[in-house]
C-alpha cells in the first residue's frame, strides 16, 4: 500500500511543477523558507509540498501516516484543475480525474483502516 501512495504522488508533482514558473523562480521551483520571495509567492503552498515529496525525497522511509497528508494536499491539487476544466471527476475519464477517483478511493480506505 505504501507503494501505491508514493506511485501516486507522482502525477500531482508534474502539474504542481507545470503551474510553477521556472522561468522566474528564483530557486527553480524549490522552496526556501527565508526567502522573503518564496514566503510571498503565489505557489508556496505547492513548492513547500513539492519540496517534502519529490522523487528526490526518500519517501520509501516515511510511514503511511506521514504519506497520507501529502496524498490530502495532493488530492486539492488535482480537484482544483479538474474544476477548472469543469470536468465531472465521477464520470469523466482524463488522467486527472480517474487520477482523483484512484486517490480518493485509496485515501478513504486508509482512512477507513486507521
Amino acid at each position: 500500500m505504501k507503494r501505491r501512495l508514493i506511485d501516486l504522488l507522482a502525477y500531482p508533482r508534474a502539474l504542481v511543477r507545470d503551474r510553477i514558473d521556472l522561468e522566474t523562480c528564483p530557486h527553480a521551483g524549490y522552496y526556501d523558507r527565508e526567502d522573503g520571495r518564496c514566503v510571498h509567492c503565489d505557489a508556496r503552498p505547492e513548492c513547500a509540498w513539492l519540496n517534502r515529496n519529490d522523487e528526490f525525497v526518500a519517501l520509501e522511509r516515511k510511514s503511511i501516516g506521514e504519506l497520507l497528508p501529502a496524498l490530502a494536499f495532493a488530492m486539492d491539487v488535482v480537484n482544483i484543475h479538474v474544476a477548472r476544466g469543469e470536468h465531472d471527476p465521477s464520470s469523466c475519464g482524463c488522467e486527472s480525474c480517474r487520477w482523483l477517483r484512484e486517490a480518493t478511493e485509496i485515501h478513504e480506505g486508509l482512512l477507513g483502516s486507521a
